[in-house]
């Protein structure tokens, strides 16, 4: 028992850097050896995507091809078209809900794709004033003044589609982007 205890109190004294005090060196206040980092205190890895977080992604990037799917149908602009448009486009924020929320790591992107369905929204809204003004058959007798609100609504909402279709792509590559960032840094 003795024995243990001198050979671990070597083991202290070599460690701490204890000098005999031989050729005139005295004990020194500081270390002779420099601090080992454990792996408990280097910062810990990135955590690989969660099946949550991968679903999300999944989802929120089916959510555009599905709309413009139905944007590119070739149609007349009946009203029952325009409120088909309408209702597809209203269910954007739907669908992204649907989603579930986003993580922290996606708040970026998710910023994004919310933007794009608000912008969705606002065209729905216009093609709502182009029903309202239209006959069945989507048209408006020229020299009225629904021609105006019409036309007016027309331009509105195809900006908007427009910007709603940049904004939710952008919103998938930034999703896409971070996803690969969080399997490089959690693989290395």
């Amino acid at each position: 028992m003795v024995a243990r205890l001198l050979v671990v109190g070597l083991i202290v004294l070599s460690a701490t850097g204890c000098s005999s005090g031989k050729s005139g060196q005295g004990t020194s206040d500081a270390p002779a050896t420099q601090p080992t980092t454990t792996a408990a205190d280097e910062e810990p890895a990135v955590e690989p995507m969660s099946a949550g977080e991968n679903g999300w992604v999944v989802a929120v990037k089916r959510i555009r091809p599905r709309i413009e799917k139905v944007l590119l149908t070739s149609s007349d602009l009946t009203r029952d078209r325009m409120r088909q448009l309408a209702k597809l486009m209203e269910g954007c924020k739907t669908r992204l809900e649907a989603a579930g929320p986003a993580t922290d790591r996606f708040r970026s992107a998710d910023t994004l794709l919310t933007r794009g369905c608000s912008q969705y929204a606002a065209a729905a809204k216009s093609y709502r004033r182009m029903i309202a003004v239209s006959s069945p058959e989507g048209g408006v007798l020229v020299g009225s003044p629904e021609v105006k609100i019409f036309n007016r609504a027309l331009d509105h909402a195809l900006a908007a589609q427009t910007n709603a279709g940049s904004l939710l792509s952008r919103g998938e590559e930034e999703a896409d982007k971070i996803r690969i960032q969080i399997e490089a840094d959690s693989a290395g």
